[in-house]
């Protein structure tokens, strides 16, 4: 009880989720459910479907607007969970980490070798290879995220080029007497920006990196249909949306790697060829 107590006051996600749907804590602690973003053209977040799996109609009954065990939750809905420390300790991280492009080939090293381990049994290797695939996906979006970041936050015509081109700033307004104080806190709002940019969203990413680097950028066709096979993995328990159980050997993984380590290579590559980036790239 003492722990279950402790990871109630600790679990910020829960509590969240329980207030926003009128269910406590306890009712929702134990449940099987999937939350997955619901996003926007230039990759934003505009609400959360949460979805549950066997759930007791007695808690059920309890959750207003729940249709088919689904309901929608707003966009908002961790915005106390996230404040502005938050996002400093993630920028933090980033910015402290290494070259993006040197932990992405020692991720890539690792899922290779974990893509040669027979795990003994049919069940236990499919779980093996769906954890390599889901890795992988992590993999490049920690590369796309902590580069674009890095770059943008070190380079003052960087940031600028960004700001003027994501099109979420020109939905914000402001009074001329608040021009000053917005000026100020420009690279800031654009940080928290960043950092919240789902950045699997590849069109999104595609955009971003050529309007505020001026690359250019390979071919999405392998990534987004990796990003799919992905979502499948993640949110609908390895079936697509057919109800087909994807299918993963080593050949098929080892293929995905090839291809996205190839995808990050030819990106990263397209900074080392402009001298304007070098100094910044070797950080």
């Amino acid at each position: 009880m003492k722990n279950l107590m402790i990871e109630m006051q600790e679990d910020d996600e829960g509590n969240a989720i329980a207030n926003a749907i009128g269910i406590t804590w306890w009712d929702l602690h134990g449940l099987q459910y999937d939350l997955e973003p619901n996003i926007n053209e230039i990759g934003r977040i505009t609400s959360y479907k949460l979805e549950f799996f066997n759930i007791p109609k007695k808690i059920a009954d309890k959750i207003v607007g729940l249709v088919n065990n689904t309901i929608i939750l707003p966009a908002d809905i961790f915005e106390d969970v996230l404040d502005d420390e938050d996002y400093d300790y993630q920028y933090g991280a980033i910015s402290e980490s290494e070259r993006p492009f040197d932990t992405f080939k020692k991720e890539i090293a690792d899922l290779k070798q974990l893509n040669e381990i027979d795990a003994g049994s049919t069940s236990l290797n499919n779980i093996l290879k769906r954890q390599i695939y889901i890795g992988l996906m992590g993999s490049m979006e920690t590369y796309l995220s902590d580069n674009f970041i890095k770059l943008t936050m070190s380079d003052e015509d960087f940031l600028k080029r960004f700001v003027e081109t994501y099109p979420e700033f020109k939905k914000r307004t402001f009074e001329l007497s608040d021009l000053f104080n917005c000026q100020n806190e420009i690279a800031n709002t654009a940080k928290n920006v960043m950092l919240e940019i789902i950045y699997h969203n590849l069109v999104t990413v595609k955009a971003m990196y050529r309007q505020t680097f001026d690359i250019g950028f390979p071919d999405l066709a392998k990534p987004l249909e990796y990003v799919r096979t992905r979502h499948d993995l993640v949110h609908r328990n390895g079936k697509t949306k057919d109800g087909k159980i994807v299918k993963l050997d080593q050949a098929s993984v080892s293929e995905a790697i090839n291809d996205i380590k190839n995808f990050i290579s030819n990106i990263d590559d397209e900074f080392t060829l402009k001298d304007k980036y070098a100094a910044v790239t070797k950080k």
